[in-house]
């Protein structure tokens, strides 16, 4: 996250700013503009900041209040404090009026704070729920992930085995129509490429979330996991494709579909990179 800069930051710079537009600049329609963008986020902060601070302290602001509620009838009814009270009518009423809109506020605020933690109470839940979806959806596309020598044969790879074998056959297969029929290669190509479709959207869900930093790091830490399976397929898809062109051969249409596994490498780095919670 960028930092703010220090003329955003501080208040006092930002009010001596607000109070040279008013002196020094016409009355212009660009001017009054100027001045009331300024004065509303400038508003908008100070009520930011009292909120941040009464949320952080809000034991002590109820402490506070709780005293000066018993304390204010025998505060106020001392004759060392200067105030006459002979003028005021009933010293109860006078009290009342005193401390009520305190109390008042008081609630306000409390109020305000229970709604403010309750909607991000209720934001992060439905993060959580959407991204542990997601998540089971992920390991699910990953164990059902299947590859077929040919589609006559019944025996199939699947998970881990099938990433695997589709790696070690990349390796060494010099022909991939020899060692795979096309149908097959398409399926597994397409099952590959819902699961990184998939691990690419959770990055960015997570990272924008509203889940806590350590929720969120833990996604990632269990995303990391598949980045291994999926980088050992492309850098396999990269090697064949090398040795097709090394050898001079054409690349063909089903050559292009074990270049499309190469070419998701770079773009999921980046998304994993650019994606990290911090």
């Amino acid at each position: 996250m960028a930092r703010l800069s220090f003329l955003e930051n501080n208040l006092l710079i930002q009010i001596l700013l607000i109070f040279r537009i008013i002196i020094k600049s016409s009355a212009t329609a660009q001017s009054r503009g100027t001045l009331a963008v300024m004065l509303t986020n400038f508003r908008n902060k100070i009520m930011i900041r009292i909120f941040d601070f009464l949320k952080r302290n809000i034991e002590w602001v109820l402490i506070i209040s709780i005293i000066f509620s018993f304390a204010s009838p025998i505060l106020f009814t001392r004759d060392w404090t200067g105030i006459d009270f002979t003028q005021t009518g009933n010293i109860g009423d006078t009290i009342g009026g005193l401390v009520s809109p305190i109390l008042n506020l008081l609630s306000i605020i409390l109020l305000y704070l229970t709604l403010r933690e309750q909607t991000e109470s209720s934001r992060k839940q439905k993060d959580f729920d959407s991204i542990t979806n997601l998540l089971n959806t992920i390991k699910t596309d990953f164990e059902n992930i299947q590859l077929y020598r040919s589609q006559e044969t019944t025996y199939s790879y699947t998970g881990t085995r099938a990433i695997f074998e589709m790696s070690a056959t990349l390796k060494t297969c010099d022909d991939i129509t020899t060692c795979f029929d096309e149908s097959s290669l398409r399926a597994f190509n397409l099952s590959f490429s819902f699961l990184v479709s998939n691990v690419s959207r959770l990055l960015q869900k997570n990272k924008n979330s509203y889940v806590d930093l350590e929720d969120k790091k833990e996604v990632y830490d269990t995303l990391k996991k598949f980045k291994n399976p999926i980088d050992m397929i492309c850098n396999s898809s990269g090697l064949y494709i090398k040795n097709r062109k090394d050898k001079g051969n054409e690349i063909r249409d089903v050559d292009k579909i074990i270049l499309m596994m190469y070419t998701i490498q770079k773009l999921l780095e980046k998304e994993y990179t650019d994606n990290e919670p911090k």
